[in-house]
């Protein structure tokens, strides 16, 4: 399998673009061609028609040079499915401006281009085939029939260029192989697989040439149904940028398969500017990836894939960074299904917003990972929108989006920073986080506007040192369970349905609201050393209040509706509080108790022994 594809890498190699002359003289003589075998060619009018031998295995068309004008054609007649045909051009690069085309009831067969200067497909150009088609520029040896690779001083940037309006419509595979690549707008559709290759070859013992016999049976190649870009060792792709793969404003269509895009060039980036791919989209770069889009415009629109969409999953494997994003804030990037990222670098998405339901995945390994809107600027909720997400980096970074299913996003030794956002749909999905700090707040950015936090997932937090909380503008009906560990942990203005809080340090409420009980759990060690101080101050419970295991605790100006249990309690004081229900304290010490303290009648208070 792995030599198999190596062949396959090795006969993708070498496409470049077309020239522009009208090159259809009134019959194809010595003007137009060198040599013909195994085949008839004739002229009439705008077209041109290549008729291969009932009896030939294949034909070699040996072009002095090979141009398409404006409504003119080249069709071909096979009269097997096994024939193929080789077309060679040794002059100049091909323009082509008309139609290359199977012709009415021909059999499938295999069309075969080569020309080491290139190749060029101008708007309303075409090449419609019922079987395969390969462009290449590769040099052909005219003996043995076998593709070499280029030398390095005869490469061009663009080997192959596909522009705007033009069209692939192939029914069975489509090759496309050069140096050097550029797809700036067009069609590629084939219903079973497209190889698109940017690849330049290091001659060694192991490499094989390419026979005819290979030639010929270039047509079974099947990686499941797949698009297939790639490109090694050599090239720019794209004239504004000499270290980039890159594909603008294409429609690109692989019926039930992949679109594979693999750069194996450390100095190349793979660039994906508002295509339409329709199929799952796998991308391996040694280097950036960036992908933009546009397609929509607003929360309600339908969004328009000729601007830019990938209608199956993406997986994408970067040496360096990887980009998601809309191409301004008024737009945004529409994704389909799961997306799985694993980056040396940091991830970004900006704008970028799903189009499923909260079950769609995205998974994110990575250095640092930001998910925000375009320029940090926007005052609607236009930002990224995602489904599920897992996340695995050393730094988390989430503005003003939201997060809207079940979370699990780990920055061990890192920060996670969730400024803004609203995380989860409703209280029935819950967030796993676990970082060295966790903050969870309102965001101010660079225009002094912020939004304020909506937290709606249950919560599950453990931090090494600080989870912050601050600023949750939902109801308390609305907001979260949560579940906390960390050294210090603090909290204002914000809103749990329930909250347990395990070994902490330090804890600092004001203005906390508990729809339901709070419980808090300080740290002791072997000794029954008390090591957690507690202030909790402007807060209310409607459930009850439980605390353990604490050196000093502050209560002041608090509402208890329910309970106020307290256990190994060293130092503590209450002040200006109000408690509904019960107290009960058992193994405490010095209280110091403030006047304006206010009991319901019938509260019972237990006191069951001094703390040593």
């Amino acid at each position: 399998m792995k030599k198999f594809l190596y062949f396959i890498f090795i006969f993708l190699i070498g496409l470049k673009g077309f020239c522009a002359e009208d090159v259809f003289s009134s019959s194809p003589d010595s003007a137009v061609l060198n040599s013909y075998y195994g085949a008839t060619v004739s002229q009439d009018g705008n077209v041109c028609s290549v008729v291969l031998y009932d009896d030939a295995k294949y034909a070699i068309i040996d072009w002095k040079k090979l141009n398409i004008p404006k409504n003119s054609y080249v069709k071909f007649y096979f009269a097997d499915d096994s024939q193929y045909i080789i077309n060679k051009v040794n002059t100049q690069t091909s323009q082509i401006f008309g139609i290359i085309a199977s012709a009415p009831n021909s059999h499938k067969g295999t069309i075969i281009f080569t020309n080491p200067s290139g190749f060029v497909f101008n708007p309303a150009s075409s090449v419609q085939t019922s079987g395969s088609a390969l462009f290449t520029t590769h040099n052909l040896n005219d003996s043995n029939f076998s593709l070499t690779a280029q030398k390095a001083s005869d490469r061009k940037y663009h080997g192959i260029t596909i522009l705007s309006g033009s069209k692939f419509l192939i029914k069975d595979n489509l090759t496309l192989a050069s140096t050097g690549i550029l797809i700036n707008g067009g069609l590629l559709k084939s219903k079973d697989n497209i190889f698109v290759t940017a690849q330049s070859l290091s001659y060694s013992p192991e490499q094989e040439s390419i026979t005819s016999e290979k030639i010929k049976n270039i047509k079974p190649l099947n990686i499941n149904d797949s698009i297939y870009f790639a490109q090694s060792g050599f090239g720019s792709f794209y004239p504004e940028n000499e270290n980039s793969f890159s594909i603008k404003n294409s429609t690109i269509t692989s019926s039930d398969g992949q679109i594979i895009i693999n750069s194996n060039n450390q100095n190349s980036n793979v660039n994906i500017k508002e295509c339409f791919l329709e199929g799952d989209v796998f991308i391996k770069s040694l280097k950036d990836t960036n992908i933009i889009s546009s397609a929509q415009k607003s929360n309600n629109q339908i969004p328009d894939k000729s601007k830019g969409a990938i209608l199956g999953e993406i997986e994408i494997n970067s040496g360096k960074n990887v980009l998601l994003s809309s191409s301004s804030q008024s737009s945004t990037m529409p994704l389909y299904k799961d997306i799985l990222i694993d980056a040396k670098g940091e991830i970004v998405f900006k704008n970028v917003r799903i189009m499923d339901d909260v079950s769609q995945l995205a998974s994110l390994i990575a250095n640092d990972v930001y998910i925000g809107n375009y320029d940090n600027s926007s005052q609607d909720w236009s930002n990224s929108i995602l489904g599920k997400l897992k996340v695995n980096a050393k730094n988390v970074t989430a503005i003003q989006s939201q997060i809207l299913g079940n979370s699990n996003i780990k920055a061990i030794d890192g920060n996670i920073e969730l400024l803004g956002v609203l995380l989860g749909q409703n209280n029935f999905v819950t967030a796993e986080l676990n970082a060295e700090n966790i903050i969870i707040k309102d965001s101010v950015n660079d225009y002094n506007k912020g939004y304020i936090a909506r937290i709606r997932s249950n919560i599950n937090a453990r931090a090494q040192n600080l989870i912050h909380f601050a600023n949750n503008s939902l109801d308390k009906k609305e907001s979260p369970k949560a579940t906390i560990e960390a050294k210090n942990i603090k909290a204002e203005n914000f809103a749990f349905i329930d909250l347990y809080v395990e070994n902490p340090q330090n804890i600092d409420f004001d203005l906390v609201d508990v729809a339901g009980d709070l419980d808090l759990n300080g740290m002791i060690n072997e000794k029954n050393d008390k090591l957690t101080n507690i202030s909790l101050t402007r807060f209310k419970i409607d459930g009850n209040l439980t605390i353990n295991n604490v050196n000093k605790l502050k209560i002041e100006t608090n509402k208890i509706y329910g309970s106020l249990f307290l256990n190994n309690i060293k130092e503590w004081y209450m002040g200006s509080t109000s408690i509904k229900e019960n107290v009960i304290a058992q193994k405490i010490g010095e209280y110091i108790a403030d006047e304006d303290n206010t009991f319901n009648d019938g509260v019972k208070y237990i006191y069951s022994g001094t703390n040593e």
